[in-house]
């Protein structure tokens, strides 16, 4: 299966940011990479189209993970 690019973002601190909206079925991968001088903290979740935005629905990937300065995962 060939690799698709489907969203890239740089977020503002302590924001909700959409990275990527998808119409088909795949795999997804994500990578978070802090390129401050600060440790921050991520959460990266799938809010599913049929959810309405429901917080209860979302499919967390990652929560408040610890990223050092100039780290990634």
């Amino acid at each position: 299966m060939p690799i698709r690019r489907v969203g890239y973002t740089t977020p503002v601190a302590n924001t909700t940011t959409l990275l990527a909206t998808s119409d088909f079925f795949a795999v997804a991968a994500v990578v978070v990479a802090n390129r401050n001088a600060l440790d921050v903290s991520s959460t990266v979740y799938i809010d599913p189209a049929e959810s309405g935005g429901a917080e209860s629905a979302r499919i967390y990937l990652a929560s408040n993970i610890n990223v050092g300065a100039g780290q990634s995962y």
